[in-house]
């Protein structure tokens, strides 16, 4: 599916938005922390999956008008993926 990751600069903080689609259906997110040094990104959101809780992390480099990195996520202690992920700036 799309992954979405909105960034906007507001009063020196950066808050974030996430999301992404599953079979053509949006999971919505929340974003829970976002650590941003340089051109290196890390972002760490809950989901819900048929009634589970899960966390996704993304960690990655942004390089010229795009971001790419390793996601991980998981559901109380347990691994459910990992993978690579891209976004272009829009």
């Amino acid at each position: 599916g799309g992954m979405k990751l909105k960034l906007v600069k507001a009063d020196g903080k950066w808050p974030a938005e996430a999301g992404f689609d599953i079979g053509g259906q949006d999971v919505p997110c929340k974003v829970k922390s976002l650590k941003i040094d340089g051109d290196s990104i890390e972002v760490a959101y809950d989901w819900d999956f048929q009634g589970t809780a899960v966390t996704s992390t993304l960690t990655g480099k942004r390089k010229d008008r795009s971001m790419e990195g390793t996601y991980k996520a998981g559901a109380a202690d347990q691994a459910i993926g990992t993978g690579t992920w891209k976004l272009s700036a829009k």
